[in-house]
């Protein structure tokens, strides 16, 4: 059967990803973002992008290996994963003026799979410190928290980004957003 591709970038919640994807009974490659040689595409239903404490404009920092959007398998970025994806894509992602912490509420402003049975609006977690402030070509927004955006797709590409962090409250919505991707996008079991 095929996996998920979680690709770790030092995410402070990548344990409760774990948590997320074993409570979905889903089989999962674990790979640091610097290890990514040797993964066959045809072993794969998709790809999840992890956050991470760097930040996308730094060259020091984690950068998005290309090779991963070449594979062309569903992919879902989350919080720093959605930042790598506008950033490498061409999108632009700019420093808030002061950290985005706790919860804040989410309002979906377009139906998509991602968010297929997400109430419109829901509380989620926010934990970032810059936010995309211009889509990549091909993207369109899903929702938005009055401080940044909070989901984007491209449903062509089937290519995906959250701001937030669905795996550090694993609400019902939460948890309705990994089902979605993994089940219903990538075709994970199928």
């Amino acid at each position: 059967m095929k996996k998920i591709l979680l690709v770790d970038y030092g995410s402070h919640y990548f344990n409760d990803v774990i948590a997320c994807l074993e409570d979905l009974k889903v089989e999962f490659i674990r790979r640091r973002h610097d290890d990514l040689v040797n993964i066959d595409a045809k072993n794969l239903a998709g790809i999840i992008l992890t956050g991470s404490p760097g930040r996308v404009n730094n060259p020091g920092d984690p950068q998005l290996d290309l090779k991963l959007l070449d594979m062309n398998i569903p992919i879902l970025g989350i919080c720093y994963g959605l930042q790598l994806l506008m950033h490498g894509l061409g999108g632009r992602v700019e420093a808030l003026p002061e950290r985005d912490l706790g919860l804040s509420t989410m309002t979906i402003k377009v139906r998509s799979p991602l968010n297929e049975g997400i109430d419109n609006q829901t509380q989620v977690w926010m934990a970032h410190y810059d936010h995309v402030t211009r889509l990549a070509k091909g993207f369109e927004v899903y929702a938005t928290t009055p401080i940044s955006i909070a989901m984007v797709g491209d449903e062509l590409r089937k290519i995906y980004g959250i701001q937030y962090h669905p795996e550090a409250k694993k609400t019902k919505d939460d948890l309705m957003l990994f089902h979605n991707f993994i089940f219903n996008i990538s075709g994970y079991g199928k």
